[in-house]
Formats: C-alpha cells, sequence, structure tokens
C-alpha cells in the first residue's frame, strides 16, 4: 500500500487499506511481544516492567500518542496508585466511623 494514492473516505477501499494497516501494525506489534517477554524471561526482568515497555511500543506503533487526551505509562500508572490510595483511606476512614471503641478487657483493667 506504501507509495499508492489514498482512496477516498468512506470508500470500501480506504476500509480495506484501513484493515490492511491495522493487520500490519498488530503481527509487529505480536512479534515484538513475543521476543520481549521471552527475553524478559531469559533476563529475569520484572515482567510489569516488560508490559510497561509494550505499552509503550504499542502506543506509538498505534499512534495513541498524538490523541489530545493522551496520557502515558507513567502518568497513567502514578494515578491508578494515588486512587488505589485514596480508596484504602476512604474505606478505612469509613472503618474508622463505624468502629465504636469497646470496653477494654478484664486483663487489659489491670495494667
Amino acid at each position: 500500500m506504501r507509495g499508492a494514492p489514498l482512496p477516498p473516505l468512506g470508500s470500501f477501499q480506504e476500509r480495506i487499506a484501513s484493515e490492511l494497516l491495522m493487520r500490519e501494525r498488530n503481527e509487529k506489534f505480536a512479534c515484538v511481544a513475543l521476543f520481549a517477554k521471552i527475553l524478559g524471561e531469559l533476563g529475569g526482568l520484572d515482567p510489569n516492567a516488560v508490559g510497561n515497555l509494550l505499552e509503550e511500543y504499542g502506543e506509538e506503533l498505534y499512534q495513541l500518542r498524538y490523541n489530545l487526551k493522551y496520557r502515558n505509562v507513567r502518568q497513567r500508572t502514578i494515578s491508578k496508585i494515588v486512587a488505589e490510595k485514596e480508596e484504602r483511606s476512604r474505606l478505612m476512614n469509613k472503618l474508622d466511623a463505624l468502629t465504636e471503641n469497646a470496653p477494654p478487657l478484664p486483663s487489659e483493667k489491670k495494667r
């Protein structure tokens, strides 16, 4: 498809060209993912680190970085961690509000 004139938008030919491009990208990503996972296993790398690298590669391959609301892997990871901590804190505050102060046990009174 490289070097050929672009078909009119919305045409059947344009849909075929888009599908071919997506399949090429999928194939390329699958190949890189396979080798990254193999090398990660052989090198003893953290699977999360390999996953983050693959995610970054996929974002560039599929050109997601050029979207208006794009947030990179690091930004999304930080947001996820912050959201989890906030949720944990919210649940602990809720638990504290529901917990009554129990009277001391008889063994604790003697102290």
